[in-house]
């Protein structure tokens, strides 16, 4: 069954989640989507076990522009407390410190260093001709002859889909607050040692923190978390 429209992305994230569960892993040999929940990260604990013996591309953001970004607001629909969005986009960053076979990219490591991020994932997906398809790829944005390439055409309001990766298109400077207190630290470490090894101790002992921090009450506003949000509209 294909669901394509629901009231909440949140709610169609986890709809999808348990066609997965259900169906099971095995026949997939390529998946990719980006995972929009506020459920307890223990439910992200069960879905990187699942898929434990699996090769794993995590991209990541910063997390600053993550939050400022309207499309995320839109995603979520939670202006009035972002603690729990927030919260759980970093515990899901983290937890793929765990993963055994896992390159995490950051996205602005991407635009950056585009060529070098691709041959890292070229080398990765070894049996996959990857180069075939990500040569100057904003060129060949939505010109797809697979029919399932073309059902969900996301690059329609985005066109920095259509240039080279050449700068980030948003920038934020954060206001204090009781989240990003707690959150920023951990996020900052793991972010800027992004293809380091750590300490399973270390990252049980950062992913208990941000559990608490999940269900600890503590309501943070949007509208408290910036001081100030630049947007740059690329490729018009």
């Amino acid at each position: 069954r294909t669901i394509t429209k629901h009231q909440s992305m949140t709610v169609a994230y986890e709809q999808m989640y348990r066609q997965f569960r259900k169906g099971g892993m095995q026949k997939y040999k390529y998946f990719g989507d980006k995972w929009a929940t506020t459920a307890k990260p223990a439910r992200m604990d069960v879905w990187m076990d699942e898929i434990k013996d699996h090769k794993l591309i995590f991209t990541v953001r910063d997390v600053r522009s993550w939050l400022a970004h309207k499309t995320v607001q839109s995603m979520y629909k939670t202006p009035h407390n972002v603690t729990k969005m927030v919260t759980q986009y970093v515990y899901y960053f983290v937890k793929s410190f765990e993963h055994p076979d896992c390159v995490r990219v950051s996205l602005e490591e991407f635009v950056a260093d585009n060529d070098s991020v691709l041959a890292r994932l070229d080398e990765l997906l070894s049996d996959t001709e990857l180069s075939k398809y990500t040569n100057k790829w904003w060129k060949n944005m939505g010109t797809y002859d697979d029919e399932n390439k073309n059902i969900h055409k996301w690059w329609g309001n985005r066109t920095s889909s259509f240039i080279k990766p050449k700068e980030l298109d948003i920038s934020a400077k954060t206001q204090s607050n009781k989240l990003w207190d707690v959150v920023l630290p951990i996020f900052d470490k793991y972010h800027a040692n992004i293809h380091d090894v750590f300490d399973p101790e270390e990252i049980r002992e950062d992913l208990n923190t941000l559990n608490s921090m999940w269900s600890s009450g503590i309501v943070v506003p949007l509208d408290k978390c910036f001081e100030e949000v630049s947007l740059t509209k690329l490729g018009e």
